[in-house]
């Protein structure tokens, strides 16, 4: 699981729709028996707890270690992606839509408009989106996405993959039809 406040843009004085390209995330595991309950209070709660548990001293002591390797294309993350894992990753507070601003490469160069107006400026996407790879192939993942504007700011799309096994079991779930059945 990780932390859904990702607050590079206020911290590193960068453009509102920067996209991050410099996260320092967090990871934890959760026990399976908070997902086998009918309330969702006590798994927010635990993933409310340990996403907190990164200091600033543990930040630096891991930027520290980053820093000492001699060949930093080998420091990776590398969960451990096994048989019965569950992935939830917050995207809801990036900016995912129009004027997102990427790296000064991207800097369009200076062009002349019909009306001999220069024009420059970034390079805008029109959707970023997470990566599906390899990694994501695990029995549950889940992204939490900002809605598109207008309703950025009062709703949230997830995005939902889930294993073959994983779906033979909700499909005999009541609470889980009946909620299917309410979004549907």
């Amino acid at each position: 699981m990780s932390p859904a406040d990702w607050s590079g843009q206020a911290r590193l004085n960068l453009p509102d729709n920067y996209f991050p390209n410099c996260i320092f995330n967090t990871t934890f595991h959760a026990p399976p028996q908070l997902l086998q309950t009918n309330s969702i209070a006590p798994l927010a709660r635990y993933i409310h707890v340990e996403s907190r548990k990164l200091t600033v001293e543990g930040a630096r002591n891991t930027l520290s270690w980053m820093q000492r390797q001699p060949d930093k294309s080998l420091i990776e993350m590398k969960p451990p992606f096994e048989r019965g894992m569950f992935v939830i990753t917050a995207w809801h507070k990036l900016a995912c839509y129009r004027d997102v601003h990427f790296d000064e490469l991207l800097l369009l160069p200076a062009k002349e408009e019909e009306e001999g107006v220069v024009e420059q400026g970034f390079h805008h996407p029109c959707l970023v989106a997470p990566p599906i790879t390899p990694t994501s192939l695990v029995d549950g993942l889940i992204y939490a996405l900002p809605a598109p504007p207008p309703h950025q700011d009062s709703a949230v799309h997830l995005c939902i993959t889930l294993s073959q096994p994983v779906w033979h079991h909700l499909d005999r779930d009541a609470l889980f039809l009946a909620f299917a059945d309410a979004c549907a």
